[in-house]
């Protein structure tokens, strides 16, 4: 099998900004929905996973991603924590609908019986609710759909959607959507 071996690209521009905003996060988390840091740690072995999902990483290589993110690390919590992480992925909110970091999405299901289709104003009312709760999730607020990390950050978009479009009943569902073929 042939050896590769490939030499990591310059640092990205925007590195010491975005290594400087991480290294903040971790301190003191911001309050909007991104970065978003999710960290596995492992049971038995002094080891972690670790997901940044942040749409400020979109113009890096992976490797800048990388880069950044272990740099913030070393920073913030020193080399020792650093050297505990095994992997490292930084991931826009798009990417981690993809990568399945965002498991849970929450729909609209079917109309309560006190609402009738073709209600006056109750397609609208369902668009606008979406769209104002898409801007409080990872993926941001031209997402597709209503994604998360956590079941319970769905079930609560589903009680503020609920009190947004009363007679609707709002559904977590878990995984990719149902396709018809």
């Amino acid at each position: 099998m042939p050896r590769l071996i490939r030499h990591l690209l310059e640092r990205h521009p925007r590195h010491e900004e975005l290594v400087t905003m991480l290294v903040k996060e971790f301190a003191k988390p911001g309050r909007g929905p991104q970065p978003y840091i999710l960290e596995e740690h492992q049971q038995y072995a002094k080891t972690r996973t670790v997901n940044v999902i942040w749409d400020e990483l979109e113009d890096l290589t992976l490797e800048q991603r990388y880069d950044a993110i272990l740099d913030a690390y070393r920073r913030a919590e020193g080399e020792p924590a650093a050297n505990e992480i095994i992997s490292v992925t930084g991931l826009t909110g798009e990417e981690a609908v993809a990568y399945g970091l965002l498991p849970y999405r929450v729909e609209p299901g079917p109309l309560l019986p006190n609402k009738r289709r073709g209600d006056k104003g109750t397609t609208k009312e369902i668009l606008a609710a979406i769209k104002e709760e898409a801007t409080q999730t990872i993926a941001g607020p031209s997402a597709k759909q209503l994604r998360y990390v956590r079941r319970e950050d769905a079930e609560a978009a589903c009680r503020r959607l609920r009190q947004k479009v009363p007679g609707y009943h709002w559904e977590v569902r878990e995984g990719e959507e149902e396709r018809e073929d």
